[in-house]
């Protein structure tokens, strides 16, 4: 009779245990639904900048090349800035003052970037690097 009452203690006593573990096992398993939902989305976010960066690349080898006499076609410009720096070696004050700026490179692919253009080549770093 008394080792019943021991065995009944014991169990009584184990129940918060055993509903602690499965708490934590939850607990477990929904941060790591978490995380890999936080990766998910970050790894869009950093798509989604490299995507607007290009974007915006393009956008302004468009207009720089139009600023320029006899540009036809806007479309042939589809690259990093600086890619090239004999594209800027011209005598328009637009480009002039670009060329006055400091240039940083992509460790990886050595693509330039000019200096005020930092959080792109921060953004494409990433990328490149993945």
């Amino acid at each position: 009779m008394m080792v019943n009452r021991h065995k009944e203690a014991f169990s009584y006593r184990c129940i918060p245990i055993h509903m602690s573990t499965e708490d934590f096992e939850s607990e477990k398993l929904d941060q790591q639904s978490l995380q890999q939902q936080l990766y998910k989305v970050l790894k869009e976010l950093r798509e989604a900048r490299e995507q607007i960066t290009r974007l915006e690349t393009t956008k302004w080898l468009q207009e720089l090349r139009l600023s320029e006499p006899g540009c036809s076609n806007p479309h042939e410009f589809e690259q990093p800035p600086m890619q090239d720096p004999a594209l800027y070696h011209t005598s328009s004050p637009k480009i002039s003052n670009l060329l006055d700026e400091s240039f940083l490179e992509c460790p990886r692919c050595r693509t330039k970037y000019p200096t005020s253009w930092h959080c792109e080549l921060l953004t494409h770093i990433d990328y490149c690097l993945e």
